[in-house]
């Protein structure tokens, strides 16, 4: 069981051979010894997060998502956010925010160059509220001036790591090689990226990966905070380009990691609607009132029409159906030789 707890549950989670031990749980619970009962909750935690994304059933077992997932050298949500951008067929942005989101951030932060660093950084936003976004631009611009001959001085002229990005694209091209073994790509790569300008569509996306990270956006007269379910009042990392606004026109900040200091800070994160995140976010519950819907055990409400609130129901069961068909036709006979 040591070797369980210091392995960490995203290891053992890749090996599809190697069953989760449940029956330890409640065996090591009533040792006695604190340190078991606290690893122990970790792995819970974990396994319940698993479950959340959609990787395990209620019976601790793999499902066919999580069973590809195994076979991902990535973390199991940014794997479920790579099969959603091939599914959804908006693949490439997708392909890159997970690629940079495995890596160390390509933008750099030198200290006695912040201010430069943030503005150079804030140019390839576009003022559309993504960290996410940004980074795609980034790379994107990256690989045009590396045809041109100009890379180095790319880099250089905008605070970007020259090494990240060239991970970035290895991963990219490794990612690529397994979902099309995978059968979720076409070997048109035009088919597969035939909603990536839909910028809706990958947002919906990149909240689907990076949920249960949601922090509200809360819009006071003359200040804006942001509050998350763990962690109450959190700031945003200085290098986001969504420090830089006073206000953010999204009621919801998706974010993929947390770094506490004194204070709790978000990293890179995406602004989403309401919309997206009731169809892309976690399990919806009904309220005690009619309109009324629930999601995270209630810490997050929508307050709504009760006729629009069962159309998004609807939609969501619809949507949940159509993801679960795509996902079943994954083949695994290559993956795992």
């Amino acid at each position: 069981m040591g070797e369980l707890l210091s392995t960490g549950l995203t290891s053992i989670f890749r090996n599809p051979l190697l069953p989760l031990p449940k029956p330890f749980y409640l065996a090591t619970w009533n040792t006695g010894n604190p340190d078991s009962r606290f690893g122990l909750k970790k792995v819970q935690n974990a396994v319940d997060f698993l479950k959340m994304i959609g990787a395990l059933d209620e019976n601790e077992n793999l499902t066919h998502l999580g069973r590809f997932l195994t076979v991902l050298p990535v973390d199991p949500k940014l794997g479920k956010m790579l099969i959603m951008g091939a599914i959804m067929r908006c693949f490439d942005p997708i392909l890159t925010i997970v690629a940079g989101l495995s890596v160390r951030d390509p933008f750099l932060l030198p200290q006695d160059k912040k201010d430069l660093a943030g503005t150079a950084k804030s140019r390839f936003s576009a003022k559309d509220y993504s960290d996410h976004m940004a980074l795609v631009r980034a790379y994107e611009g990256w690989k045009d001036a590396d045809r041109e001959g100009s890379a180095y001085e790319y880099c250089w002229r905008n605070f970007l790591s020259v090494q990240t990005l060239q991970a970035i694209h290895s991963l990219r091209k490794q990612f690529t090689y397994i979902l099309k073994d995978g059968g979720l790509l076409d070997t048109d790569g035009a088919t597969n990226n035939r909603l990536s300008h839909n910028q809706s569509l990958v947002r919906a996306v990149i909240c689907s990966g990076l949920f249960p990270g949601i922090a509200s956006v809360v819009h006071r007269e003359t200040s804006m905070s942001f509050k998350t379910m763990d962690d109450g009042q959190v700031l945003l990392y200085a290098n986001s380009v969504n420090a830089r606004y006073q206000t953010i026109q999204y009621p919801w900040l998706v974010f993929g990691e947390k770094v506490k200091v004194n204070t709790v800070f978000i990293r890179d994160s995406t602004g989403v609607s309401d919309s997206i995140l009731i169809l892309f976010g976690g399990k919806l519950y009904h309220g005690a009132t009619g309109g009324n819907l629930k999601m995270l055990e209630g810490y997050i409400d929508f307050f709504m029409d009760p006729s629009l609130a069962e159309c998004y129901v609807r939609l969501k069961e619809e949507l949940d159906k159509l993801i679960q068909k795509k996902q079943a036709l994954l083949s695994f006979e290559k993956v795992f030789e």
